[in-house]
């Protein structure tokens, strides 16, 4: 096998922490579309907060951008040399979509207005570009939203309108038609 050499690094809640991360440990798994991407790092003698947004680069290039949704410590080595290892994962922007409840009517509207004003509406904290990546599918819809995340609102749209959906890390929403999937590039 041959060996690579890349520059990895990991940034919590925008603080580089790339020297406390146990390199080796690193572990992404990448989903197609609207399922969830995870990250599994291990971090020594640092505890990053729950919730904490992480950004994964490699080669300056992001790759993952998500939220701490489990952590767990254990102490390693011996006598004084001991440390802590924070084994952390992470799930990628649409944990933040699944934490908020929706009760929600929209009659007349595009696909497009609809999922700005989702995002607009109960997201606006989170920084989420919603206008560079989302196309309109259809332009005159009535659908209503109960009780339900704005994942499972995105979902339900989308099989609605037959359309594709992700979030990549910089935090742009892709929406597009999947026949037609230039526009998530």
């Amino acid at each position: 096998m041959p060996i690579t050499n890349h520059t990895i690094s990991v940034t919590v809640d925008g603080v580089d922490k790339t020297s406390s991360l146990l390199k080796d440990s690193l572990l992404v798994r990448f989903q197609l579309n609207s399922k969830a991407n995870i990250a599994e790092l291990k971090f020594k003698n640092y505890e990053p907060a729950e919730r904490a947004e992480i950004l994964i680069s490699v080669n300056s290039h992001v790759i993952f951008g998500g939220v701490v949704v489990r952590k767990v410590a254990a102490l390693k080595g011996v006598r004084n040399l001991h440390y802590v290892e924070w084994t952390v994962e992470c799930k990628d922007w649409t944990e933040i979509l699944e934490q908020v409840s929706i009760d929600e009517k929209f009659t007349y509207s595009s696909d497009k207005l609809i999922i700005q004003s989702l995002f607009t509406e109960y997201l606006s904290t989170h920084s989420f570009d919603i206008n560079s990546g989302i196309s309109t599918i259809d332009g005159d819809l009535d659908i209503t939203f109960t009780n339900v995340s704005i994942r499972e609102a995105l979902d339900k749209l989308a099989e609605r309108v037959g359309a594709t959906w992700f979030i990549k890390p910089n935090k742009v929403v892709y929406w597009f038609d999947p026949a037609y999937p230039s526009v998530s590039s």
